[in-house]
């Protein structure tokens, strides 16, 4: 019968995860991860290769219950946030449709050409819109230092 020493034993697990042991060999490893030699990093294996031995009857060994939830977890957070990330998308397509929606029928001149494509001139727009509350920001200002607050009625 084969003995696997723990100076090799990865070598043998790897090979038997690879599918390239024959039925003795698997034997050995059966033996080897029944002892008590197993290297602390191989250990993870010990159920497995009980569960082997044991030909294969009764439950496979599963993951550890607190890895279970927290895959559990995680994965339904990230659920959660693909799904909240979806509907902002979403929101921001309706939101710029209704600003569209809003220019219907605008149209710019540049360079002699009319423009109507929305897409085109809505930063034009937008421009504008902005320098015309600039500009009535300017003229409140201006408004209210000339007046003195004298000259203003008494309500």
């Amino acid at each position: 019968m084969i003995t696997i020493h723990q100076d090799k034993a990865r070598e043998w697990l790897d090979k038997f995860l690879d599918g390239r042991t024959s039925n003795e060999e698997e034997k050995a490893l059966y033996a080897f991860f029944a002892s008590d030699g197993v290297p602390k990093d191989l250990r993870k294996y010990k159920k497995m290769f009980s569960w082997y031995a044991g030909k294969m009857q009764g439950e496979l060994p599963s993951r550890s219950a607190r890895r279970h939830n927290i895959m559990t977890i995680c994965s339904l957070a990230a659920s959660v946030l693909l799904l909240v990330g979806i509907g902002m998308g979403i929101q921001n397509h309706i939101k710029q449709q209704e600003v569209y929606e809003s220019y219907r029928g605008s149209y710019i001149v540049h360079d002699g050409k009319k423009i109507t494509d929305i897409r085109k001139i809505l930063p034009h727009l937008q421009a504008t819109e902005n320098h015309v509350k600039m500009l009535k920001q300017k003229v409140h200002q201006q408004v209210t230092e000339e007046t003195d607050d004298e000259d203003l009625p008494v309500i």
